[in-house]
């Protein structure tokens, strides 16, 4: 795989329409995924569906051990509704699809299920932290024939699955808001370059998210003694109750270094307030029978302004200012590696840094909320957050490859019914991300 970064984008949106059975007949693609791309060889026959599945890199070659076709199962279409099954090369995984057809767009949802014993893979096709929603364009129609299943590429040994890019990723560890969804975490995503991670947010459990996440992706980055970076964008409590977390919890674990913390105005205050609160729970840990390493428990931390806040031999990150009700400083951040881009808006109403900061960037990570209704809305939603339709029209300007939505308000509406208040006004690609999930 070229990069993470080449993220899940458009894959099987509305795509069959009343011609039925024969209109799935052809060759579909998502370019826009992680082991991109991934294509679909697929024939009706009947009500039934034969074909192959699979995936690529950015460009078409093989870049891991689980690229080739893999010959379909179960295959069914009744009206635009089609469904299939594939196993992963590895024999680890069973992959189900549930797709919409309309016109030459398919809407799909894709589920994996573990086998016992098998390893759930990374987030290309047939990984359990791939894209379960996508859309896919057909890019051929054809009558012939699809590939049979003995044509299909010789499946690998048990365990040789590829390895991750080393480029830049984005790894949602909680997508949530105030709200206490136990599917959805608190705010914090982590930036991953190369062996580096940089936590934007600490929401509420951002440790154990990270560890979680680590088992899942074998990502050690995010594990708590390599958790040495965090960038806040504001100081709102559902964005910072993990903080205290991510100061101490490595620290026990065997964290070495001290944590730098890069923030608003306030930041050095809210640390100098934690850091008194378990004054004692340190002098005991560090002075007491356990003797550990006071270094790791010291933070420093950078009250920044709005330029180049931050910068390695891996990562350049850049914050910008965004508006957020009536904080006096919130930011979002641009992070720039191996010549790929990612921008996280953070909490914001609309406003223009936020696509001047991407301007093309191959991720846009922006919160948003569901349009409120035609007689208004909450005043303080219209002050602090971006609506649908907002943030479709800053996707317009900012023109990144791959929009991913995050701490969505679903306030009157369903996960599904926002993306589409998106997609009503936006046409590039986007997706609403959940927690695990990789871009």
């Amino acid at each position: 795989m070229k990069t993470a970064s080449k993220v899940i984008g458009l894959f099987f949106a509305m795509a069959l329409s009343v011609a039925g059975q024969d209109g799935i007949t052809g060759t579909w693609k998502a370019e826009e995924v992680a082991f991109a791309p991934w294509t679909f060889t697929l024939k009706a026959e009947g009500a039934k569906v034969t074909g192959t599945v699979s995936q690529g890199g950015a460009s078409g070659g093989t870049t891991t051990s689980l690229t080739g076709a893999t010959a379909i199962d179960d295959g069914a279409i009744s009206g635009n509704n089609v469904t299939f099954k594939c196993d992963s090369p590895d024999g680890g995984r069973t992959i189900a699809f549930s797709g919409v057809m309309a016109g030459d767009i398919i809407t799909f949802k894709r589920e994996v299920k573990v086998q016992p014993g098998g390893y759930p893979g990374m987030n290309g096709i047939y990984g359990a932290s791939g894209a379960s929603d996508f859309t896919a364009r057909r890019v051929l129609v054809s009558t012939a024939p699809a590939p049979a299943a003995a044509e299909a590429a010789p499946r690998p040994a048990a365990g040789s699955i590829g390895a991750a890019s080393a480029d830049l990723r984005v790894v949602f560890l909680g997508t949530g808001t105030p709200v206490p969804d136990p599917d959805r975490s608190g705010p914090a995503v982590a930036v991953v370059a190369e062996t580096q991670a940089y936590l934007v947010d600490a929401g509420p459990g951002v440790v154990r998210r990270a560890r979680a996440a680590a088992d899942r992706t074998q990502i050690n980055a995010l594990r708590a003694p390599s958790l040495t970076f965090l960038f806040l964008t504001h100081l709102h409590s559902d964005h910072t109750l993990g903080y205290p977390d991510l100061i101490f919890t490595p620290a026990v674990v065997g964290r070495a270094k001290p944590l730098e913390v890069f923030g608003p105005k306030g930041t050095q205050e809210m640390t100098d307030h934690l850091l008194a609160a378990w004054k004692k729970d340190m002098d005991v840990r560090i002075n007491g029978l356990e003797h550990e390493n006071a270094n790791a428990y010291k933070v420093n931390v950078h009250e920044i302004s709005p330029g180049i806040v931050y910068q390695d031999s891996s990562v350049t990150v850049k914050a910008f200012l965004v508006k957020h009700a009536t904080w006096d400083q919130a930011f979002g951040y641009r992070f720039e590696a191996a010549g790929r881009s990612v921008v996280i808006s953070g909490d914001t109403a609309p406003t223009p840094s936020v696509a001047e900061a991407c301007n093309g960037c191959d991720v846009l990570v922006h919160e948003v909320y569901c349009n409120p209704p035609a007689q208004g809305g909450s005043a303080y939603y219209k002050a602090a957050h971006t609506s649908a339709a907002e943030l479709a029209e800053i996707a317009t300007q900012a023109k990144p490859k791959l929009l991913v939505l995050y701490h969505q308000l679903f306030s009157g509406c369903t996960e599904a019914a926002l993306l589409q208040q998106v997609q009503q006004k936006y046409a590039g690609a986007v997706v609403s991300a959940k927690d695990f999930d990789i871009y």
